[in-house]
């Protein structure tokens, strides 16, 4: 897109992150450009830009998550981002090998999805799984949780997004398989209607992942050192 229109996107961004900031504690998540995710140079002025856009309207850069794909490129931006004191959620995490990258990247949020992870598995298969726990979504993010708290990783806040029920449709109540079997994980990103159905749900919520203990073979081996 044009200089104009880019400037104009990320004017609007900033008008209705720094709204939103008015009304609820805590970070504000604003989106780079998806179509520069494979450009870390231009991810970097689009971040910086945006960050002082915030600053000039009284939003410190403290409150700004700067959303940024988690391509290689996004990646090493993040790094250099983070360096500058401007916090990064790195989005679009469908591996471990991907997660573990963005915490090595000092990433302050990260966002893998495991229903899309479920999505690519099911689509090469004839069955679902029979359980939560035989979701590779739900195993990659148990894996990461595990392998931060095993390798000093814990600046890194562990959010996934992105649910589906492991033991498909045929059940309203499988829709909560993947939030049920991540309780206990730094945070979640859960759209309404299931919240509502956790509210509504009188079955057990037990813990699963504890804040300060980690199961070591799960974790696996260091990697990238």
């Amino acid at each position: 897109c044009s200089d104009f229109t880019a400037l104009a996107m990320d004017a609007l961004a900033v008008k209705l992150g720094s709204t939103i900031s008015s009304l609820v504690p805590g970070y504000v998540s604003t989106e780079v450009d998806p179509r520069l995710s494979f450009d870390t140079e231009e991810t970097l002025v689009r971040a910086r830009r945006i960050v002082s856009m915030y600053e000039e309207v009284g939003v410190p850069r403290s409150r700004i998550l700067v959303k940024i794909a988690a391509t290689w490129e996004g990646i090493v931006a993040a790094k250099t981002l983070e360096e500058e004191g401007i916090s990064c959620n790195l989005t679009l995490i469908f591996s471990h090998v991907q997660g573990v990258a963005c915490a090595q990247a000092d990433a302050t949020l990260i966002s893998p999805f495991p229903g899309r992870v479920l999505d690519w598995h099911n689509d090469r298969r004839d069955s679902i799984p029979s359980s939560p726990e035989d979701d590779e979504g739900v195993q990659v993010v148990k894996k990461m949780h595990h392998y931060f708290r095993k390798f000093g990783l814990r600046k890194t806040i562990l959010m996934p997004a992105s649910w589906r029920p492991s033991r498909g449709t045929s059940n309203s109540d499988f829709a909560l398989d993947e939030i049920r079997a991540l309780a206990g994980v730094d945070r979640m990103t859960i759209p309404a209607p299931l919240l509502e159905a956790l509210q509504a749900s009188s079955d057990p919520l037990p813990r699963l992942l504890e804040d300060d203990t980690c199961d070591p073979e799960l974790a696996g081996r260091q990697l990238g050192v």
